[in-house]
Formats: C-alpha cells, structure tokens, sequence
C-alpha cells in the first residue's frame, strides 16, 4: 500500500509539474500574441518612419527576449544595408554597422549573401568571425548570440534585415523563431 502511495504521488508531483511548464508556455504565447497585436496597431497607426522603425525594433527585442536589436534597410543603389534603428548597441559598434555589405562577416552580412536567416549561437565560436571588426564590435556591445532574418516583400524583393543580439550564448527556439517571421512579415509589410 505504501508503494502504491508514492507512486501515486510521484505521478501527481509529474502531471502537475508538466502542467504548470504547460501553463508558462500557454502565458509566454500569450504575451507573443499581446506584443504582434500592438506592434501591428502602432505600425499601421504610425506615419513617421522613424517611429516605425523604432516600433519593428522594440518589438523584435521584446518577442525574442533579447538585449539588442537592430534594423536595417536596403539600398538599392549600392546593394548595402544601411543602418536605421538599433537598441543596446555601443556607439562604436552602431557606426562600424552603419552599413553592412554583402561581404559582411556579421549575421547580416551573411544573411544579404545568403538570402536566408543567419543565426549565430555564440560569436565566439564562430570561426568565420574570428579577427574580423564585427567580433570587435559585437564584443564592444557585450554581444555573445546573434540572429538576423531578410525582410522581404510580397513579391520576395529584399526590403532590408531584422536582428537581434543576446549578451549570453543563446539559440533561439523554433517558436521564438516562427513569431518573429510573423513580425517580419508585418514589418515588411509596412516598409
């Protein structure tokens, strides 16, 4: 009898600490939906561009849970992006990513050469950065993580890149990852 009274209550300890990691999920997709809704209001509310950009980058930090976040928009004439809203970022770092090329060794580099998302868990470790002035600056900015997503048009044209920085190791999750493409998306939209 007293076996089967541990069991069972080794089971109810289970069942109620799966439900509550349950509930925590059900809460943080809550808080993604509140977020996406209120970005989507200011952005067709807003008619001051750089409000808009400020509203896609607040957003994009907040839905990511991310320290830093930057964007950037395409210039046609040079095929570079040029840096038009940012948070979190050192002084020093925002002008060396004034404009990123498709050389770039930052995520937005890569992502521009690329065409595609552009996610680096910890710039430390990633060789490709090794000695390159983005390492410097995203170390300049206490920067560990990095994801960069292309923002596109309807029609698939580049419109610019959407980042967000962590200053710890960090890969983010599929569901942070396909909340942030409905971000994108209404970002693009907009822009």
């Amino acid at each position: 009898h007293l076996l089967v009274t541990q069991y069972e209550v080794s089971a109810q300890r289970r069942a109620e600490a799966a439900l509550a990691q349950r509930e925590r999920e059900l809460a943080d997709e809550v808080a993604a939906l509140r977020t996406l809704q209120r970005t989507s209001t200011a952005l067709v509310e807003g008619d001051d561009p750089s409000s808009i950009f400020r509203t896609i980058v607040g957003a994009a930090a907040t839905l990511m849970g991310s320290q830093c976040a930057s964007l950037k928009m395409l210039d046609a004439a040079t095929g570079t992006l040029q840096l038009v809203d940012w948070r979190g970022f050192d002084p020093a770092s925002a002008e060396f990513w004034r404009t990123v090329d498709l050389d770039g060794a930052s995520t937005c580099g890569r992502a521009l050469h690329d065409g595609e998302r552009s996610i680096v868990p910890d710039v430390e470790a990633d060789t490709a950065l090794a000695g390159s002035g983005d390492l410097e600056a995203y170390r300049r900015s206490r920067i560990r993580a990095v994801q960069s997503t292309p923002l596109r048009s309807r029609t698939g044209a580049l419109l610019g890149m959407i980042s967000t920085h962590w200053h710890e190791v960090h890969a983010p999750s599929e569901r942070d990852l396909r909340w942030f493409d409905v971000l994108a998306r209404q970002a693009a939209d907009v822009l």
